[in-house]
Protein backbone atom coordinates (compact mmCIF):
# COMPACT_ATOMS: atom_id res chain seq x y z
CA UNK A 1 0.00 0.00 0.00
CA UNK A 2 1.35 3.93 -0.82
CA UNK A 3 1.36 5.76 1.99
CA UNK A 4 -0.28 9.01 1.56
CA UNK A 5 1.44 11.88 2.04
CA UNK A 6 2.18 13.52 5.41
CA UNK A 7 -0.49 15.91 6.79
CA UNK A 8 -1.28 18.02 9.72
CA UNK A 9 -3.51 16.56 11.99
CA UNK A 10 -6.46 18.31 11.49
CA UNK A 11 -6.56 17.58 7.62
CA UNK A 12 -5.32 14.02 8.57
CA UNK A 13 -8.29 13.14 10.73
CA UNK A 14 -10.97 14.47 8.15
CA UNK A 15 -9.06 12.24 5.70
CA UNK A 16 -9.70 9.39 7.78
CA UNK A 17 -13.59 10.43 8.98
CA UNK A 18 -14.05 11.10 5.15
CA UNK A 19 -12.61 7.18 4.43
CA UNK A 20 -14.81 5.57 7.19
CA UNK A 21 -17.83 7.40 5.83
CA UNK A 22 -17.46 5.70 2.53
CA UNK A 23 -16.14 2.19 4.32
CA UNK A 24 -19.42 2.41 6.68
CA UNK A 25 -21.65 3.31 4.02
CA UNK A 26 -20.16 0.23 1.62
CA UNK A 27 -19.84 -2.61 4.29
CA UNK A 28 -21.89 -1.10 7.37
CA UNK A 29 -20.42 -0.37 11.19
CA UNK A 30 -20.09 -4.35 12.18
CA UNK A 31 -18.39 -5.48 8.96
CA UNK A 32 -16.53 -2.82 8.78
CA UNK A 33 -12.67 -3.05 10.04
CA UNK A 34 -10.02 -0.14 10.98
CA UNK A 35 -7.75 -1.64 8.43
CA UNK A 36 -10.42 -0.86 5.90
CA UNK A 37 -10.68 2.66 6.91
CA UNK A 38 -6.83 3.03 6.98
CA UNK A 39 -6.76 1.38 3.66
CA UNK A 40 -9.37 3.81 2.19
CA UNK A 41 -7.15 6.77 3.68
CA UNK A 42 -3.97 5.48 2.26
CA UNK A 43 -2.48 5.17 5.64
CA UNK A 44 -1.46 2.53 8.35
CA UNK A 45 -3.57 1.48 11.35
CA UNK A 46 -1.51 3.08 13.80
CA UNK A 47 -2.23 6.41 12.10
CA UNK A 48 -6.03 5.78 12.92
CA UNK A 49 -5.02 5.16 16.83
CA UNK A 50 -3.45 8.13 16.92
CA UNK A 51 -6.64 9.94 16.07
CA UNK A 52 -9.12 7.56 17.39
CA UNK A 53 -9.21 5.95 20.58
CA UNK A 54 -11.60 2.81 18.40
CA UNK A 55 -13.75 1.98 15.93
CA UNK A 56 -16.94 3.66 17.41
CA UNK A 57 -15.02 6.56 18.60
CA UNK A 58 -14.42 7.15 14.34
CA UNK A 59 -18.31 6.28 13.99
CA UNK A 60 -19.47 8.99 16.64
CA UNK A 61 -16.70 11.44 14.21
CA UNK A 62 -18.95 10.13 11.06
CA UNK A 63 -21.60 10.68 12.62
CA UNK A 64 -21.05 14.11 13.81
CA UNK A 65 -19.74 14.75 10.50
CA UNK A 66 -22.61 13.52 8.66
CA UNK A 67 -25.68 14.55 11.16
CA UNK A 68 -24.06 17.66 11.58
CA UNK A 69 -23.44 18.38 7.85
CA UNK A 70 -27.21 17.49 7.14
CA UNK A 71 -29.28 19.23 10.21
CA UNK A 72 -26.65 22.36 8.59
CA UNK A 73 -27.93 22.02 5.67
CA UNK A 74 -31.88 21.44 6.08
CA UNK A 75 -30.89 24.81 8.32
CA UNK A 76 -29.47 26.26 6.40
CA UNK A 77 -32.75 26.61 3.79
CA UNK A 78 -34.24 29.05 6.93
CA UNK A 79 -32.02 31.20 6.15
CA UNK A 80 -32.05 30.84 2.36
CA UNK A 81 -35.87 30.24 1.97
CA UNK A 82 -38.53 33.67 2.95
CA UNK A 83 -41.35 31.54 1.07
CA UNK A 84 -42.74 27.92 3.08
CA UNK A 85 -43.49 26.60 0.34
CA UNK A 86 -40.03 26.46 -1.25
CA UNK A 87 -38.87 25.90 2.21
CA UNK A 88 -40.59 22.58 2.55
CA UNK A 89 -39.76 21.94 -1.48
CA UNK A 90 -36.05 22.47 -0.66
CA UNK A 91 -35.90 20.23 2.70
CA UNK A 92 -37.87 17.49 0.59
CA UNK A 93 -35.33 18.15 -2.02
CA UNK A 94 -32.59 17.56 -0.20
CA UNK A 95 -33.75 14.78 2.07
CA UNK A 96 -34.22 12.99 -1.31
CA UNK A 97 -30.98 13.88 -2.22
CA UNK A 98 -29.74 12.08 0.99
CA UNK A 99 -31.87 8.77 0.96
CA UNK A 100 -29.92 8.33 -2.68
CA UNK A 101 -26.45 9.38 -1.01
CA UNK A 102 -26.36 7.91 1.99
CA UNK A 103 -29.13 5.68 3.14
CA UNK A 104 -26.99 2.40 4.14
CA UNK A 105 -24.71 4.93 6.45
CA UNK A 106 -28.33 6.76 7.53
CA UNK A 107 -30.00 3.52 8.60
CA UNK A 108 -26.18 2.40 10.55
CA UNK A 109 -26.49 5.43 12.52
CA UNK A 110 -29.87 4.27 13.47
CA UNK A 111 -28.64 1.06 14.72
CA UNK A 112 -26.08 2.27 16.47
CA UNK A 113 -27.45 4.90 18.12
CA UNK A 114 -29.62 1.92 20.00
CA UNK A 115 -26.27 0.35 20.90
CA UNK A 116 -23.80 3.21 21.33
CA UNK A 117 -24.94 6.02 24.37
CA UNK A 118 -22.63 8.88 22.47
CA UNK A 119 -24.27 8.62 19.63
CA UNK A 120 -27.57 8.32 20.87
CA UNK A 121 -26.86 11.14 23.02
CA UNK A 122 -25.54 13.00 20.31
CA UNK A 123 -28.45 12.84 17.73
CA UNK A 124 -30.77 13.47 19.73
CA UNK A 125 -29.00 16.37 21.24
CA UNK A 126 -28.44 18.22 17.84
CA UNK A 127 -31.83 16.76 16.77
CA UNK A 128 -33.69 18.78 19.52
CA UNK A 129 -31.73 21.88 18.32
CA UNK A 130 -32.64 21.42 14.72
CA UNK A 131 -36.37 20.83 15.60
CA UNK A 132 -36.61 23.71 17.63
CA UNK A 133 -34.26 26.19 14.99
CA UNK A 134 -37.04 25.07 12.10
CA UNK A 135 -39.65 25.41 13.38
CA UNK A 136 -39.16 29.05 14.78
CA UNK A 137 -38.68 29.61 11.00
CA UNK A 138 -41.81 27.93 10.18
CA UNK A 139 -43.78 30.28 13.19
CA UNK A 140 -41.91 33.24 11.02
CA UNK A 141 -43.01 32.50 7.96
CA UNK A 142 -46.52 31.30 8.35
CA UNK A 143 -47.52 33.10 11.90
CA UNK A 144 -48.72 29.92 13.35
CA UNK A 145 -47.89 29.07 17.34
CA UNK A 146 -44.45 27.56 17.90
CA UNK A 147 -45.98 24.62 19.31
CA UNK A 148 -47.73 24.12 15.79
CA UNK A 149 -44.48 24.50 14.06
CA UNK A 150 -42.75 22.15 15.95
CA UNK A 151 -45.84 19.22 15.61
CA UNK A 152 -45.18 20.20 11.69
CA UNK A 153 -41.52 19.48 12.12
CA UNK A 154 -42.06 16.17 13.78
CA UNK A 155 -44.69 15.28 11.12
CA UNK A 156 -41.92 16.16 8.52
CA UNK A 157 -38.96 13.70 9.97
CA UNK A 158 -41.44 11.02 10.75
CA UNK A 159 -42.78 10.93 6.82
CA UNK A 160 -38.80 11.34 6.23
CA UNK A 161 -37.93 8.02 8.16
CA UNK A 162 -40.79 6.19 6.46
CA UNK A 163 -39.36 7.03 3.13
CA UNK A 164 -36.07 6.15 4.05
CA UNK A 165 -37.68 3.07 5.56
CA UNK A 166 -39.26 2.42 1.82
CA UNK A 167 -36.21 3.23 -0.05
CA UNK A 168 -34.28 0.89 1.90
CA UNK A 169 -36.32 -2.08 2.31
CA UNK A 170 -38.24 -1.72 -1.59
CA UNK A 171 -36.27 -2.19 -4.73
CA UNK A 172 -38.84 -1.14 -6.96
CA UNK A 173 -38.36 2.58 -8.03
CA UNK A 174 -40.64 4.99 -6.78
CA UNK A 175 -41.85 8.38 -8.31
CA UNK A 176 -40.14 11.10 -6.24
CA UNK A 177 -41.70 13.53 -7.82
CA UNK A 178 -44.95 12.58 -6.82
CA UNK A 179 -44.20 12.04 -3.43
CA UNK A 180 -42.81 15.06 -3.06
CA UNK A 181 -45.36 17.16 -4.68
CA UNK A 182 -48.00 14.88 -2.02
CA UNK A 183 -45.99 15.70 0.43
CA UNK A 184 -45.74 19.71 0.01
CA UNK A 185 -49.50 19.42 -0.44
CA UNK A 186 -49.84 17.61 3.09
CA UNK A 187 -48.07 20.54 4.36
CA UNK A 188 -49.97 22.83 2.95
CA UNK A 189 -53.20 21.60 4.45
CA UNK A 190 -51.46 21.25 7.91
CA UNK A 191 -50.59 25.35 7.90
CA UNK A 192 -54.09 26.03 6.24
CA UNK A 193 -56.04 24.15 9.34
CA UNK A 194 -53.18 25.18 11.68
CA UNK A 195 -53.92 29.08 11.36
Amino acid sequence: MKQSPKLPAEQRRAQLISAAIEVFNRKGYSDATTEDIARGAGVTKGSIYFHFKSKEDIFLAVVKETAGRHIEQIVGATKTQSDINRFVESVVAYTFKLLKDEKHLTMELWEQAQKIPEVRNYIAEIHDQMVDRVARHIRNLTGISLKRAKSLVWIMHAIWDGILVQKFCYSEKKNYHEMTTQVISMFQLYLKNAK
